[in-house]
């Protein structure tokens, strides 16, 4: 572990309040290159970072960071504790805030609360999602990994608050499979939610954040 990394994650291994803030700079500015290898996988590991992450950059996505010189870490001059100080004061004021701005949808928020196949089912013959993680956030490419090969006709939708952004049937014999969300016209970033519906089988729920760089 690189020192930056071992200043940014807790105990647990999970990113601080300065690494939250840090990671959603990086992503503001275009960066997130520069940060460490282990740093980006934990993100696309940990839901629970992740969803920070994703929350605290919507709250910064519009402000102004011309007039902010060069950033310590991802290529600028000036000191960090200074640039991470105000804002890791206010985090959990901002998650708070924008928790209750999200727009949800109750019906699938539902269906995510009382499915029980979802990464519950004990059967070794039940279709499981293993990945994405609940509330993962996804850059450029939203990847589902299965528990066995799919073997029925299955189809996977993609939906926000608006509507369905995306319906498709998945090949069989496969175990993985990736969608291109890149398109920021297309896959704006924000809260989406995905269900995949195999024939005769129940509907598998999850939700995830994307965003494309």
């Amino acid at each position: 572990m690189n020192d930056l990394n071992k200043k940014i994650l807790d105990e647990d291994g999970h990113l601080n309040d300065s690494g939250i803030v840090l990671y959603a700079e990086a992503m503001k500015l275009r960066q997130i290159e520069k940060l460490s290898d282990e740093l980006q996988q934990h993100l696309i590991d940990c839901g629970y970072c992740s969803l920070r992450v994703a929350q605290l950059f919507e709250h910064i996505e519009q402000i102004d960071f011309s007039d902010w010189g060069l950033h310590p870490i991802l290529g600028e001059a000036k000191n960090i504790d200074l640039l991470l100080g105000d804002q890791s004061d206010n985090l959990d004021i901002a998650i708070q805030k924008l928790l209750e701005e999200s727009i949800q949808v109750p019906l699938l928020e539902n269906l995510i609360a009382a499915q029980h196949t979802y990464r519950n089912s004990n059967s070794s013959s039940e279709l499981r999602v293993l990945f994405p993680q609940p509330e993962q956030l996804c850059m450029n490419t939203l990847t589902f990994n299965f528990s066995q090969a799919i073997d029925k006709n299955c189809k996977l939708s993609l939906s926000n608050h608006t509507g369905r952004i995306l319906k498709t049937e998945l090949p069989l014999n496969i175990t993985e499979f990736s969608i291109d969300i890149s398109d920021i016209n297309t896959f704006p970033f924000g809260l989406y939610y995905w269900k995949l519906m195999p024939k005769g089988g129940k509907a598998i729920v999850g939700k995830v954040f994307i965003y494309s760089k």
